[in-house]
């Protein structure tokens, strides 16, 4: 009789499958809280602003139908990621801004795919074509294997990056989708195989809802199922040609019919490489990425990197070299298939899953968190190799020891090193400094630089950032150089409060990069800077109705109104910005002036008490409220504004008070002189003093 391998505690029945993996589970997930503990404060960065800050789709207020079916959208109202976003939504609504239940989420579905992985590879080496020569070992080749993905700080961009949780949730879905195939493919009841398979078809869904890379699933499915379940053979190989050949045209026809051949080629005209150059260069950044996963110290990290771009076989030199090794290992794993199909599925599978972001779509270069999923079986090659080692010396106890004292040493600087990633990713300072450093060839990563300055009120180091970026003068698509110019206007505006050349970077902006409101706005800001409203409307209009949402460019079109005296117009569309719920108290300032200079006194009050429950102590809102009320004959309630404003002003001259409330500022709504403030200001004091 066989013996029972279930576990009984009192009442408690837990099965031997379960007890096998609680432990590896609890050991990954003390390495990876070790590793990630420090991620859970990292900041907001980079792609983190326009795919979740600025898109108020994802700002979900009520668990409702309409709520969350709208976070299923992108900043541009387009369905690309539905699920990834509908999770950021989740996200918002429990937590807002804070980034730490972000972080927590990235952090589990990285733990979950560690899972899944385990199970996976365990399951693999079990199949009755690995069994005889991996069986024995399958439990330490998962862990070991599981343990090499989850800790390599190659992963860090897609686990402590916030937006990158899309490929993670891919990873995730995808891992799982195979292990849900393989179970349903390897079980004996037909319930089971249609559980396993209903899963695995999910798992497709549910990945290429969270990145499109997923679509290679039931691709890897296929080989899967050749390399490992049936074993290559001619029968095999027979019996499954037809299968795919069927299929590769079905994919072909599917790609010829959804895509646009010339929506890939025009990509390339907003590049600063060609689709001939791009395809050269892949090779090379395919062996860099093995590098990393092989050699994963600090400084050959980044969050972008600065590749050379490969403009023909012989430039540079190991482009040639790239290429054919990247053919050499795809003829190796496709010849010895039949007599190494762990190592060869391996190969295939990491070449394989870069074919989407490493072919002709046109993306940036190199990015690491394109390795989570291609380096699912990277490292079960490395861990039957570790395992081989081990039971070569069993009986040299002390070499053994110092095997797994180096496997130890390992792992610590890993993990040290995504604690020290990690670290980076809590401050854009900080990061984007060491990411400048690591590639100062990169316009883009000055750019960055000096935002991250200019956030710390350092402008003159942004501004010197910002030259830097032109000096260097690569930029990853033209919307990069047009970021640039966007930049300088702000800081030409704010800082340099000089409205001419705040409006030579805004209109080249506008030029280069028509897809982002904030050269528009500038350009706006800046007309009216330099009194020309009308002009300043005929920039922002057409923006407001590209951005109906857009808080800002509602409030620089009505100030425009006002500021050409159109008041009637004025009037109609901030009442019409006031219906859409955009933040009232600023528009309420403007109808406030508005009503002033038309002489509607109770009705100016009344608007701008009304802004007033937010901007009280705004000197701008209570010198026009001082103004209102002295007309008015509203001696008490203008009295008790000025008694605030006295506090307020310090040490400093009324006259000095007033010229710094009323600077010449695009954004203020009421524009007064001291002459004429400054006798109801005394009348006011006078009365307060007695």
């Amino acid at each position: 009789m066989e013996k029972s391998t279930d576990f009984y505690m009192g009442r408690l029945h837990v099965p031997q499958r379960i007890r096998s993996c609680a432990v590896p589970f609890f050991l990954v997930f003390v390495l990876l809280l070790a590793c990630y503990a420090n991620s859970f404060q990292g900041t907001w960065i980079f792609d983190d602003t326009p795919n979740i800050l600025e898109n108020d789709n994802v700002h979900v207020e009520r668990l409702e139908f309409a709520s969350l079916t709208d976070s299923f959208y992108n900043l541009n109202d387009e369905i690309t990621r539905p699920l990834a976003f509908f999770s950021f939504g989740l996200n918002w609504y429990f937590g807002k801004d804070q980034v730490f239940g972000y972080h927590l989420v990235n952090f589990a579905v990285h733990f979950l795919t560690a899972c899944f992985l385990f199970l996976l590879v365990h399951k693999t080496l079990r199949l009755p074509v690995l069994r005889d020569a991996y069986s024995s070992h399958a439990y330490s080749i998962a862990l070991l294997a599981t343990v090499f993905w989850a800790v390599n700080p190659l992963q860090v961009t897609a686990v402590t990056y916030i937006v990158q949780r899309m490929a993670a949730m891919a990873g995730l879905f995808y891992v799982a989708g195979m292990y849900f195939y393989v179970s349903g493919r390897t079980a004996r009841e037909r319930k089971k195989q249609a559980a396993g398979f209903a899963a695995a078809g999910l798992c497709v869904l549910f990945g290429l809802s969270s990145k499109q890379n997923a679509a290679m699933l039931p691709v890897s499915i296929f080989f899967y199922d050749l390399f490992l379940i049936q074993g290559v053979s001619r029968q095999s190989l027979k019996k499954n040609l037809g299968f795919a050949a069927a299929a590769l045209l079905l994919l072909l026809a599917a790609g010829i019919f959804y895509t646009d051949a010339s929506s890939i080629l025009s990509g390339y005209e907003r590049r600063p490489f060609t689709l001939a150059e791009r395809l050269l260069t892949q090779p090379r950044v395919i062996f860099f990425y093995i590098s990393q996963l092989l050699y994963p110290v600090d400084s050959r990290l980044t969050l972008i990197h600065e590749v050379t771009r490969s403009t023909g076989l012989f430039s540079p030199m190991t482009t040639v070299f790239s290429i054919a090794g990247i053919f050499g290992a795809l003829g190796f794993a496709l010849r010895y298939c039949a007599k190494y199909p762990l190592l060869c599925f391996s190969i295939l599978f990491f070449l394989g899953n870069h074919a989407i972001e490493g072919t002709v779509v046109p993306l940036e270069m190199i990015y690491e968190h394109r390795n989570y999923v291609p380096s699912f079986f990277f490292f079960v090659p490395v861990a039957v190799l570790v395992v081989r080692v081990m039971d070569y010396f069993s009986c040299r106890r002390m070499l053994q020891a110092a095997l797994a004292l180096l496997l130890v040493v390992v792992w610590a600087g890993q993990g040290h090193t995504v604690y020290m990633r990690n670290k980076r990713f809590a401050d854009p300072l900080s990061l984007w400094a060491d990411n400048a450093e690591k590639a100062p060839g990169l316009s883009r990563v000055h750019i960055n630089l000096g935002n991250a300055y200019y956030d710390r009120n350092a402008y003159g180091k942004a501004y010197e950032c910002y030259q830097r970026a032109k000096q260097a003068d690569y930029y990853h698509n033209i919307a990069n150089r047009g970021a640039l110019h966007q930049n300088l206007a702000r800081y030409f505006f704010h800082v340099k409060k000089d409205p001419e050349k705040t409006l030579y970077h805004a209109e080249i902006a506008r030029g280069l990069y028509p897809g982002n409101w904030r050269g528009w706005y500038f350009a706006g800001l800046a007309q009216l800077n330099l009194g020309k409203p009308h002009a300043a409307f005929r920039i922002v209009m057409p923006a407001c109705r590209k951005w109906p949402e857009n808080l800002p460019l509602h409030y620089l079109r009505s100030l425009a109104l006002l500021r050409d005296k159109k008041w009637q117009e004025c009037i109609k569309n901030t009442r019409r910005a006031l219906q859409k719920d955009f933040a009232p108290a600023r528009f309420y300032k403007i109808l406030g002036v508005v009503y002033l200079y038309q002489d509607q006194l109770d009705a100016s009050a009344r608007t701008l008490e009304m802004a007033g429950i937010k901007f009280s102590d705004v000197p701008e809102l209570m010198l026009a409220m001082a103004e209102v009320y002295h007309r008015k004959k509203d001696l008490e309630s203008r009295n008790r504004v000025v008694r605030r404003m006295f506090c307020q002003k310090g040490s400093r001259s009324w006259k000095q008070y007033i010229d710094e409330a009323l600077k010449k500022n695009a954004l203020n709504a009421y524009q007064a002189s001291s002459s004429r403030l400054i006798p109801l200001i005394r009348e006011a004091m006078r009365c307060i003093t007695l």
